[in-house]
């Protein structure tokens, strides 16, 4: 899964836009029949994508004695230390690269299944890029049953959910192809974005109650996973 800006509108459309999300919940639905099963032991605890960094430090002297230097992060437990000692003039260059999770990802059990729920973490307010590896297991879910046929039912279904607060607008251009900011919307405007995302989302089959209450959970995509043999 990669999360991404999308771009709304377009052709005849009143309306374009980009949207943005906040905060995401993937959510895992099982039949409530409870013939699936997940496996608990399975279920992924800290699915966090990694992003690469390097850092570089040099220390340099050219006078008797010692200086030492220490290089730490908020993302990194470790320290770097150089001492020189002596009368030449030395430079030492330290080299220290690794991992830290673009993203926070935490799981709950909920009614229907489970939820992983996805915030970025990196001082961003918006989801971009993979909050896990695609080839990460996340959970296995087993037909407690017997041995299923493919495609047989009751099937999971994955669903990506989130609330109307957590979906930002921007860029939004109107037939005259200025461009506003949400803020900048009167409650009119606002209210043609709001029922264009509301259509869309329902020609999807996604029906939505009051798209204006920030509280309101959206579904914005779904998919029946895949089995393993």
């Amino acid at each position: 899964m990669f999360l991404d800006d999308g771009r709304v509108g377009g052709g005849d459309a009143p309306v374009r836009f980009q949207l943005l999300l906040k905060k995401a919940a993937v959510h895992v639905v099982m039949d409530s029949a409870e013939v699936l099963k997940v496996v608990a032991s399975s279920v992924r605890r800290e699915p966090l994508a990694k992003v690469e960094f390097n850092k570089v430090a040099k220390t340099e002297k050219s006078a008797s004695g010692s200086v030492g230097t220490n290089l730490s992060s908020r993302n990194l437990n470790g320290e770097i230390r150089a001492a020189i000692e002596g009368h030449t003039h030395v430079v030492e260059e330290h080299r220290e690269s690794g991992t830290y999770s673009s993203m926070k990802v935490v799981h709950k059990k909920c009614e229907d299944g489970y939820a992983f729920i996805i915030e970025s973490k990196n001082g961003s307010d918006r989801l971009s890029g993979q909050p896990w590896p695609s080839s990460e297991v996340m959970m296995k879910i087993k037909d407690s049953r017997h041995k299923r046929e493919i495609g047989e039912s009751p099937d999971p279904r994955i669903e990506i959910r989130c609330l109307r607060e957590d979906i930002i607008v921007q860029n939004i251009r109107f037939t005259n192809d200025s461009v506003f900011s949400w803020k900048s919307l009167t409650r009119n405007k606002k209210t043609i974005v709001e029922q264009y995302i509301k259509d869309e989302l329902f020609r999807l089959g996604y029906l939505i109650h009051d798209i204006s209450n920030p509280y309101e959970t959206l579904k914005i995509a779904d998919v029946t996973p895949s089995e393993e043999g």
